[in-house]
């Protein structure tokens, strides 16, 4: 997960008690919830495919097995 994706996810979700990411209840309007939902989808769409491209050297810089990004990037954009 990217710089930007975490800071995007963080600053309009927040985990439940089981750990799975759902909106605050923060009186923000359906269309700005789908809106954000929707950018979070295009960033994970985008990403994922990048991940997979990384060398293993890069893949190294940053800190995951090629195992795990392989597996980050067999994920649907959907799910977190």
């Amino acid at each position: 997960m990217s710089t930007s994706e975490y800071n995007f996810e963080t600053k309009y979700n927040a985990k439940d008690s089981e750990g799975r990411w759902e909106f605050k209840r923060t009186g923000t309007s359906i269309a700005s919830t789908i809106r954000v939902t929707l950018r979070l989808w295009h960033l994970r769409a985008t990403q994922r495919p990048q991940l997979a491209r990384l060398s293993d050297q890069k893949l190294r810089d940053i800190g995951l097995t090629r195992a795990q990004a392989e597996y980050e990037a067999a994920k649907p954009f959907w799910r977190a």
